[in-house]
């Protein structure tokens, strides 16, 4: 068995990693514990109608206490016939599908620590699946067809949702990724040259963790998003096209809505559909 000792991230961050280990286990028979998710589970009605996962919330203080006894645990004793412990933050990645691993989670008790661990194939592949784990609630799912219905955006209408997430990219990665409202509107302009046409309406919905009043009023054919994180997911991915930061929310999005994802590195960059792909991660 596979234990998930300690959520990494935000939801986004969250999501992925639970979704390779869970595709890996599918892939090869294997169990994943996940004890310490920091949302209500009631948002994901079937995170736990696959034998292969399961999936507890779990507040800081359980998560601080579960992350202690691992972290103990591997620098005390990493290794045992009946345990093995991993920490892996970034790259190199550990594949979570490769024999040696698949063999650990097999036999014991395999405590994973980072952001590190990936099976992107066994994620391509089981992508129906995993999407369906982590579909929203029918609540969040009706909620977003109100918001639809309302706003008229399901006949001849193609919508690009602009994920303008400003709050904590102020200062993460040195605000390399916290783009003005002149970068904003700059690729607003350009995507509806590029996707706009006569025959379906162009509409930039606009998704951001703040007061975006300013970008919203600079034009009528820009919407702000329904609001709420399970909201904003769920309408997120079903976009036609997605432009925003680097995020694995919207790659979230894109990956379970199938949805082409152009992610802005810089401000001077440009909308082509070419750039434009879905995230596997």
């Amino acid at each position: 068995m596979v234990i998930i000792q300690k959520r990494v991230g935000q939801l986004g961050n969250q999501l992925f990693a639970i979704a390779h280990f869970t595709a890996a286990a599918i892939e090869n028979d294997y169990r994943v514990l996940c004890p310490c998710f920091e949302h209500c589970l009631g948002e994901f009605p079937n995170i736990n109608t696959n034998r292969n996962l399961k999936v507890l919330r779990a507040g800081r203080r359980m998560n601080r206490l579960v992350h202690g006894f691992f972290k103990f645990l591997r620098l005390a004793v990493p290794n045992s016939p009946w345990h093995r412990c991993y920490l892996s933050e970034s790259l190199p990645f550990v594949n979570v599908g490769s024999p040696e691993f698949v063999a650990d989670a097999q036999k014991k008790i395999v405590a994973c620590e980072g952001f590190g661990f990936r099976d992107s194939e066994s994620v391509i592949k089981h992508h129906r699946l995993i999407a369906e784990l982590f579909r929203p609630s029918k609540a969040t799912e009706n909620k977003v067809q109100e918001f639809i219905s309302e706003k008229r955006l399901s006949h001849n209408v193609v919508l690009v949702g602009f994920h303008v997430r400003r709050m904590d990219y102020r200062t993460y990665r040195n605000g390399e990724y916290y783009y003005d409202d002149v970068a904003w509107l700059s690729w607003i302009r350009q995507a509806r040259i590029v996707f706009g046409s006569d025959a379906r309406r162009f509409v930039a919905l606009i998704f951001s963790d703040e007061d975006v009043s300013a970008l919203i009023n600079s034009a009528n054919d820009l919407i702000r998003a329904p609001g709420g994180i399970y909201e904003d997911l769920c309408m997120l991915s079903k976009c036609h096209y997605i432009i925003g930061p680097p995020s694995t929310f919207s790659s979230w999005a894109s990956f379970t809505g199938r949805v082409p994802l152009l992610h802005m590195t810089k401000a001077d960059m440009q909308v082509i559909p070419a750039l434009f792909q879905i995230a596997n991660w």
